[in-house]
């Protein structure tokens, strides 16, 4: 029996199926619709669709391919969770209750994906970031964000209308702070207090997870 469950799930590994590896582990990535995936993930229907678009990453030029927003039921065939991150660059609401892009490309989601999907949001950077990067491609500058732990931005802005179109499938919002330099003089307590006071004003029925991307950050008391 152990032999047989264990060919089992090397076969379903082989085909791509994440699923039911292990029924306490949840499988996915972060972000998806890579046109790369047709193939494995997706099927060959979704070609005639790809879109491609010039990219550039450390001074070096590549093509992003990526498949339609539609696709993400196919993806619900391999794996039960997924990261959103597209999120993390504007609030789902802008100023005086006006939708974004945003949110329209979240909507586009909620149409495809099935009932029983795990979706992790990231935060909005407007809410998340100490600092906003500013300038072009040349040599960056960064600001101090005046919405840094907003909580009427994080709730209004993101996570109210996030569950609206969502319901139950939001699984979760991964609320990641940027790399800040020790010599800066952002330390540990200083943090703490911070991420205190502005939990303690957000009412939220869904996990929220913070992912903290400063070492000399993670001491004891965080």
């Amino acid at each position: 029996m152990k032999h047989s469950a264990y060919q089992n799930i090397r076969e379903k590994v082989g085909a791509f199926d994440f699923r039911s590896v292990n029924p306490r582990i949840r499988f996915g990535t972060a972000s998806d619709r890579y046109a790369g995936w047709i193939g494995q993930i997706y099927s060959e229907d979704w070609v005639p669709g790809i879109r491609k678009r010039n990219r550039s990453l450390g001074g070096r030029r590549f093509e992003e391919q990526t498949v339609a927003v539609a696709s993400v039921e196919e993806y619900f065939d391999h794996f039960n969770a997924l990261e959103l991150d597209f999120t993390f660059y504007r609030p789902l609401v802008g100023p005086a209750n006006n939708p974004s892009n945003t949110l329209f490309v979240l909507q586009q989601y909620a149409e495809s994906a099935p009932e029983d999907a795990l979706i992790y949001l990231k935060a909005p950077q407007q809410v998340t970031a100490r600092t906003l990067r500013r300038g072009g491609a040349g040599k960056p500058s960064y600001e101090a964000n005046p919405d840094f732990l907003d909580p009427k931005i994080f709730s209004e802005g993101f996570l109210e209308p996030a569950a609206n179109v969502l319901g139950n499938r939001l699984a979760g919002v991964i609320f990641e702070q940027e790399y800040q330099r020790k010599r800066d003089g952002i330390e540990t307590e200083e943090n703490i207090v911070e991420l205190d006071a502005f939990f303690s004003a957000v009412d939220s029925a869904v996990p929220i997870h913070v992912e903290l991307r400063s070492p000399h950050l993670l001491t004891p008391p965080y």
